[in-house]
């Protein structure tokens, strides 16, 4: 608001689909709304639209230079003849998917899977894990797990899901169903109308994640497809084409 009010350009940049309180409050006031979906001007009042900039969401830059699957692979020492499950739920853990994969590891790590679960600190797995499973707290190299998996399951959150579309990965998301403005499901919603994405409910993911991931990886062609259309909807020059709109703003 003072910015506005002393004539300075205010850039705001939403991440998820659906615009929080804060860019709600301060849309009109903008001179630019970057938006990291096309979708999200449906959530705009006409006035505003002509200010929305779908650049995408900005992301870390080793993700933009993702590497071989092979490659990735070899350097996490990870079986080359098996389906690679990432399951991830945030450094903090994601307590519903943590209890569906401890609950259905018998159907999960069968054969011809191997599993990299990523806990988060506040969850214990159980000690006694199969050798097929590997289960650790935090994991920093999320390019290269990206890269080795065949599917992820995770959160929507507005970054995963931007890094999911750069990667190219058919996923399983479990929206975060406390989200205030329901923002992960949303965004969830996006990937899946563009078959890119199934998603499967907070309080459903127990009961449904053993039957959703077999047939997912019980056909290649859908797994190609989604892959095909999570990488269709990928916007990797988010960072640079932001900045530079910032840049022509101040007519730097």
């Amino acid at each position: 608001i003072a910015a506005t009010m002393t004539g300075i350009p205010l850039v705001l940049m939403e991440s998820n689909v659906n615009p929080g309180k804060a860019i709600n409050l301060l849309a009109n006031r903008s001179t630019r709304i970057i938006t990291a979906f096309e979708e999200s001007k449906n959530y705009f009042s006409a006035k505003v639209r002509g200010k929305i900039k779908p650049f995408g969401n900005p992301v870390r830059g080793d993700i933009l230079d993702i590497p071989e699957k092979e490659a990735a692979r070899e350097s996490l020492q990870l079986p080359p003849d098996k389906n690679i499950i990432f399951i991830f739920g945030g450094s903090l853990g994601a307590r519903s998917i943590n209890r569906a994969v401890e609950n259905n590891l018998e159907v999960l790590a069968d054969d011809k899977n191997y599993i990299v679960w990523q806990t988060g600190k506040n969850y214990e797995p159980p000690r006694n894990l199969p050798q097929n499973v590997r289960s650790v707290q935090f994991i920093n190299n999320m390019a290269s797990h990206y890269a080795a998996s065949d599917l992820v399951i995770s959160r929507s959150g507005a970054t995963t899901v931007a890094e999911l579309c750069i990667a190219g990965k058919p996923s399983v998301l479990v929206p975060l169903s406390s989200a205030s403005n329901n923002e992960q499901a949303n965004n969830a919603k996006i990937l899946q109308n563009n078959n890119a994405a199934i998603t499967v409910l907070d309080n459903e993911i127990n009961g449904r994640i053993a039957e959703v991931v077999m047939n997912l990886l019980g056909n290649s062609e859908d797994l190609l497809a989604m892959s095909k259309n999570a990488k269709a909807l990928a916007k990797p020059d988010a960072a640079f084409n932001t900045a530079n709109e910032i840049l022509n703003l101040i007519n730097y």
